[in-house]
């Protein structure tokens, strides 16, 4: 995994990348309830995709137990923000992933709201913020 600023810094010349050791990351990624059964396979088909092609150590995913409820808020200004309601239950997934597979890092994928349309067409239009990104 690389982060956006070493990205960055990699794409101006400033940094260098060494390749990862056998002994990288055991990745548990925890699911959101609320997704729903075919997006939830198709985060598992990915996972498993990541696994196989680039050898990333997906040691195993867990549902959350409860939603994890992300709310996206928008200001008058146009600027965007999110919350998340039960952050609990993203540490109760990932403690169990800790516990039981021995995970040293923790990916979450999370249900987000519908988007509003309007938000979406301005977007679109150049003429708006993207309301998730």
């Amino acid at each position: 995994y690389v982060e956006g600023y070493a990205l960055d810094q990699f794409c101006s010349g400033r940094w260098g990348l060494l390749p990862t050791k056998k002994s990288s990351n055991k990745i548990g990624l925890v699911l959101d309830k609320s997704l729903s059964p075919e997006n939830k396979i198709r985060h598992l088909q990915v996972a498993e995709a990541a696994r196989a092609t680039l050898g990333i150590n997906v040691a195993g995913y867990i549902t959350t137990k409860e939603p994890i409820g992300v709310n996206l808020k928008v200001t008058k200004s146009g600027a965007s923000w999110g919350c998340i309601d039960n952050f609990g239950t993203i540490i109760s997934a990932a403690k169990l992933l800790i516990r039981e597979k021995k995970c040293n890092a923790i990916a979450v994928v999370a249900q987000f709201p519908k988007e509003d349309d309007e938000l979406v067409r301005k977007y679109q239009m150049g003429d708006g913020v993207d309301g998730v990104g």
